[in-house]
């Protein structure tokens, strides 16, 4: 699995939970760290705050073992 393989997962992961939370909302910015070497897993998404106009938003991609491969972060816009 490539990097950018990685990277699509946690932007699709990140905007369907921000989503969730707001229909609205919509992705200003996203932060990718690798861990460990690029695998197949599986994409953990979630809200870690919320204020009125901004979601802020956690991921982690975990392998089949429960390791962290991958951890994300992202901040959605909500508008006024």
């Amino acid at each position: 699995m490539s990097e950018a393989q990685i990277a699509a997962q946690f932007a699709e992961a990140l905007s369907a939970a921000a989503k969730a939370a707001n229909p609205a909302a919509s992705l200003v910015s996203m932060e990718l760290s690798l861990v460990a070497a690029p695998v197949a897993g599986e994409v953990r998404a979630r809200v870690a705050r919320q204020t009125r106009t901004l979601l802020f938003m956690e991921a982690e991609l975990i392998d089949a073992s429960g390791a962290r491969l991958a951890a994300a972060s992202s901040v959605h816009k909500i508008p006024a």
